[in-house]
């Protein structure tokens, strides 16, 4: 009776391991048609692709291929498969604490693609994470995810020493949108890297009213790229607060903070602003064919 006991027991056992099997094999089959490049295969990623998201309980064969080298695997198990997955968050969130960078960096790429509040714990710890392209996605994804330690993540993000991950903590922190960390991007609006200043930028803009007076004070930076980038956000967020400044920096003697002016001016577009361009009497020849251009539409 025992033996029957264990024979049977044996059995299941065997049953159960021969189905992973199976599955496992199936999600490799797939997946080479999913990710395959050659023009012969072209009709078959799509149906494969979709039958990978959809294959009942494929999900952790999936999370396997996170560890993947190849550029196209990568973008179909990152971009095609688990960011149409909702479902499929958690299970990448746990990816992001392999020991492995690359799989790392694309569970934190994949993660800054499908923005959830529950990745945010998971990915200020990536901010450990050697890998440069790991810290540059982690930031993304808790800037667009947001949720506990997003905003102090971002912020220590924006001292890191690789100008990337500047970068991106800069671009994250429009994404968040959180009034506090207007004092921060008006500071890196003079990072000494050019991609982080206008990430900066291009998040002030994000913020609209809230940050105008921020940006009518960083009219007066030192920095003249931060007089210029700022001059440029007021310009894009219409703000007519900006008009009597913007109209002090045509004084300048540095034609790049005049051209600034003038084009923020122009993006303004009220009659104040209009008027103040028709009447400068602009000396530089580069700057005064724009003031003209301008003049015309």
């Amino acid at each position: 009776m025992k033996r029957l006991a264990f024979g049977f027991i044996l059995l299941l056992s065997n049953t159960a391991f021969s189905e992973t099997d199976m599955l496992r094999a199936k999600v490799d089959s797939l997946f080479t048609r999913a990710s395959a490049g050659e023009m012969k295969y072209r009709g078959m990623v799509g149906p494969a692709v979709k039958a990978l998201r959809e294959l009942p309980g494929a999900l952790p064969y999936l999370i396997e291929k996170l560890n993947t080298r190849d550029a196209r695997e990568r973008l179909t198990i990152v971009d095609s498969i688990l960011t149409k997955m909702p479902e499929a968050v958690l299970a990448v969130c746990e990816a992001t604490k392999s020991a492995d960078p690359i799989t790392v960096r694309n569970a934190s790429d994949a993660l800054s693609k499908m923005p959830d509040r529950r990745a945010a714990p998971y990915l200020v710890k990536v901010l450990n994470c050697p890998d440069i392209m790991a810290r540059g996605y982690a930031v993304m994804g808790l800037g667009k995810g947001g949720g506990e330690g997003a905003k102090q993540g971002l912020l220590r993000a924006l001292a890191d020493s690789v100008n990337f991950v500047r970068t991106q903590a800069a671009a994250g922190l429009g994404y968040l949108k959180d009034r506090t960390t207007l004092p921060n991007l008006i500071n890196v609006l003079q990072d000494e890297y050019y991609g982080v200043r206008f990430a900066a930028a291009g998040s002030l803009v994000k913020f609209d009213s809230a940050a105008i007076p921020y940006l009518l004070k960083a009219l007066d930076a030192e920095s003249p790229m931060a007089r210029q980038l700022a001059a440029e956000a007021l310009g894009k967020i219409r703000s007519r607060a900006a008009v009597p400044p913007l109209s002090g920096m045509l004084k300048s003697k540095l034609s790049s903070d005049r051209l600034a002016a003038i084009e923020a001016l122009a993006q303004i577009d009220s009659p104040a602003s209009r008027r103040i361009i028709s009447s400068h009497r602009e000396m530089d020849a580069l700057v005064k064919a724009r003031q003209e251009d301008l003049l015309k539409k």
